[in-house]
């Protein structure tokens, strides 16, 4: 004899069969994405973060001075909170963006950003005149960022005329932001830049462009 109540039982069983599974799969692929942007070191001794589209990996400590240099890939954010001030090796950014919070966060050395990707810049607390990332040699730009928005955006709080010592351009590009920002030196290197930053102003005060190229300005006031 047959229960009544068992089919109803099965009835019940099964969607929380369903909810176990789709539970188990989402964990899963919450683990696979943390794996996929943990970083890696490849066969030149580079750290590599591989960050997929929609994701952001925050790095919290220094890097190490034994690795020989930094490469994000992916099309998703890398988040560095913290101070590399001391790591003198090349910073790679091939895709995606790579948030800098604090200053010094992007290193001792040369920084290039591809096509297509971008760095920006969220440090609070600059201060109009402040030198920033004195340690940094070089910001290398291409392109316009994954966003259109530009190769460099600083978004940060306050003011830094002065935020990069110097950004030199390997093809034409564009920087912008919503915050004020500049650098000492713009080697243009014969490209084009292109300082696009809707409602805001850039501040280049004092700056020094080398090497002829041409300059144009949307939605942008330059004080200098």
């Amino acid at each position: 004899v047959v229960h009544p109540d068992r089919r109803d039982l099965r009835e019940l069983a099964e969607p929380l069969a369903v909810r176990d599974v789709v539970a188990e799969r989402v964990v899963v692929a919450a683990v696979a994405a943390m794996a996929e942007s943990s970083p890696v070191v490849n066969d030149s001794n580079q750290l590599v973060y591989t960050v997929g589209e929609g994701e952001t990996y925050t790095v919290a400590a220094a890097w190490e001075a034994s690795y020989a240099g930094i490469v994000k890939e992916g099309a998703g954010k890398l988040v560095v909170s913290v101070a590399n001030a001391s790591f003198a090796k090349p910073v790679f950014v091939n895709a995606g963006v790579l948030e800098a919070s604090v200053d010094k966060a992007l290193g001792a050395d040369v920084v290039t950003v591809a096509s297509g990707a971008a760095i920006n810049i969220t440090q609070t607390g600059c201060g109009q005149s402040t030198y920033y990332n004195t340690t940094l040699k070089n910001v290398i730009i291409a392109g316009t960022g994954p966003d259109g928005l530009g190769a460099i955006t600083f978004n940060g709080g306050g003011s830094a005329d002065q935020y990069f010592p110097r950004v030199t351009l390997s093809a034409d590009a564009t920087i912008g932001g919503r915050t004020r920002w500049g650098a000492r030196v713009f080697n243009l290197a014969g490209h084009t830049l292109t300082v696009d930053s809707p409602g805001t102003y850039l501040m280049f005060n004092g700056t020094t462009f080398l090497n002829p190229g041409h300059v144009v300005a949307n939605n942008v006031t330059f004080q200098g």
